[in-house]
């Protein structure tokens, strides 16, 4: 009996100690507050709208990575246009790219995540070496939304 006691706690000792570790993990997760925005709008004051409610955001955390993280995932063509260096804007458009564009980079700064959704940059001719430095692309925007939101992010439209 003794040895199938001591049997039992040597087999169970690792779930134990793997069952503290996940918990102590989900308990920093839950400190941290996880917004991700989803840009698929051409409009400029709904894109600076989106930017400066991050902003707010920010400053409500004071600015502090540890407490907040938030990510911003744009697809679609006419959203797109900030996220490209050489970006010039077709003559129906009247986007201010450069004030965007800056405004984002400024929000980069402070830890915001920007994703450039690779299916729009091929629809739009765009590559890699094209975008921002502070853009990472990935393989689809609707697909990166839906992963963020599995790991606590909490999905955010403008209207």
């Amino acid at each position: 009996m003794l040895r199938l006691l001591f049997v039992l706690t040597i087999l169970l000792s690792p779930l134990t100690s793997f069952s503290s570790n996940a918990e102590e993990e989900n308990f920093t997760n839950e400190n941290i507050d996880k917004y991700v925005f989803i840009m698929d709008y051409p409009q400029i004051k709904r894109q600076m709208v989106t930017l400066r409610v991050i902003g707010n955001i920010l400053k409500q955390y004071n600015y502090d990575p540890t407490k907040v993280e938030i990510a911003v995932v744009v697809f679609t063509p006419p959203a797109f246009g900030f996220l490209v260096k050489n970006y010039v804007p077709p003559t129906f458009e009247f986007l201010d790219v450069p004030k965007i564009r800056e405004k984002a980079q400024s929000l980069a700064q402070y830890g915001v995540k920007f994703y450039a959704c690779k299916n729009t940059m091929k629809k739009v001719g765009v590559t890699e070496k094209d975008l921002v430095d502070w853009a990472e692309p990935v393989p689809a925007g609707v697909v990166k939304v839906y992963e963020l939101q599995k790991q606590g992010y909490k999905p955010i439209v403008i209207w």
